[in-house]
């Protein structure tokens, strides 16, 4: 199976990273034994790789701005020692410009948030605060703010605690829209240092794999026709909707997500092309082809969703139909997330069964928490 589509889908979820900054020293009145306190720091965001994932990512320049969004919107809010919490930023739009860093205070990578034009002031460190969060999401282009050719279909609009991306489609073509960004709690320890913000899709990847070990003789080629995989019940497939992501301003750190469906009758199962399968001997990974989308590319773009029913896989196998089942805790579909479906042929190309279900996150280097608790 090719490979470029995918890679050019990972790489729609870039990061910003972390670069350490010195704390200010005390002067020649610091009291032995005492920490003395820091001095005013502005709150700035981006910065250098902090692991070696990150590094070879970051090195071959990916970036939020590499992929054509060059600016996002922030919200920012503090959190007292009285469990009170200020609102920092209200939807301030950070814009990126080549060749700009530490030319401001508040900019030291590159993206700049201060603008006097839009009423934006340098917000700085409130040491007495004991964490800050921060969300927000890019592909804007209202104030004024730069959207690079980001064209899209899709609208998204905030309430200050939730963003609401609407016109989200089944598709197998990789989506330019609009990403959200995982929230970022950011504890006092970590006060001073450039914020990471993380941006993630609102769509989930899906695809279907087939898979042979030993029942096939070495060099022989089984044909495994076109296949479809959908919910048991046809109108339970969603292929428009909207998502609702919710931010908390205190008590539990997470994202809640809601997807409200529009349409669920246009595309009722997922459709594959025909894919034939080979047995090589003491290769493993040959044993095993990606069935592509009748529609083209390698993956569809699903709506998020968690589907409370069984999938059921239809296909023939040297044209004998066959079919098999996912159970329905296999089925619940998040965003920024990869599923793919592994079917074994068993029995000398006579049987099909489920295999495997692999889940991993959508993400290319980057700090995004792996467990997702709220969906």
């Amino acid at each position: 199976m090719a490979n470029k589509i995918f890679n050019i889908s990972l790489r729609l979820l870039p990061f910003l990273a972390v670069a350490p900054m010195l704390m200010a020293c005390g002067g020649s009145d610091d009291v032995p034994g005492v920490e003395p306190l820091p001095t005013e720091r502005p709150i700035q965001f981006g910065g250098e790789v902090r692991s070696e994932v990150e590094q070879s990512t970051r090195a071959s320049g990916i970036g939020l701005e590499d992929e054509g969004y060059k600016s996002f919107k922030i919200w920012a809010s503090k959190t007292l020692q009285s469990d009170a919490t200020q609102s920092v930023m209200n939807s301030y739009i950070v814009t990126w410009a080549s060749n700009t860093a530490g030319t401001t205070e508040s900019n030291t990578h590159d993206w700049e948030y201060v603008n006097t034009t839009l009423g934006q002031t340098i917000k700085y460190w409130d040491y007495n605060a004991t964490s800050y969060r921060f969300w927000a999401y890019a592909g804007d282009n209202s104030s004024g703010a730069p959207n690079d050719g980001i064209t899209t279909n899709l609208s998204a609009s905030t309430d200050g605690t939730t963003f609401t991306i609407t016109g989200l489609a089944l598709s197998t073509t990789p989506p330019k829209t609009h990403l959200f960004s995982s929230l970022n709690v950011v504890e006092s320890a970590n006060f001073s240092k450039p914020v990471v913000m993380e941006f993630l899709h609102p769509y989930a990847k899906v695809r279907v794999m087939f898979y042979c070990d030993d029942v096939i003789d070495e060099g022989d080629e089984v044909e495994i026709g076109a296949s479809t995989f959908g919910p048991e019940s046809p109108d339970k497939l969603i292929t428009e909707g909207t998502l609702k992501v919710t931010y908390p301003q205190s008590g539990n750190v997470s994202e809640t997500y809601e997807t409200v469906p529009t349409s669920t009758v246009a595309k009722p199962k997922l459709s594959f092309n025909k894919v034939y399968l080979t047995h090589t001997e003491g290769t493993a990974s040959n044993n095993a082809v990606c069935a592509v989308p009748t529609e083209g590319t390698d993956y569809y773009y699903a709506i998020p969703n968690a589907y409370n029913c069984a999938f059921t896989l239809s296909t023939t196998i040297e044209g004998d139909p066959k079919n098999a089942t996912v159970p329905a805790a296999y089925m619940h579909w998040q965003p920024n997330y990869v599923y793919t479906y592994i079917f074994k042929i068993t029995e000398a190309g006579k049987k099909i069964e489920l295999y495997d279900v692999k889940i991993d996150p959508w993400k290319y280097g980057g700090s995004q928490d792996e467990e997702w608790r709220n969906w």
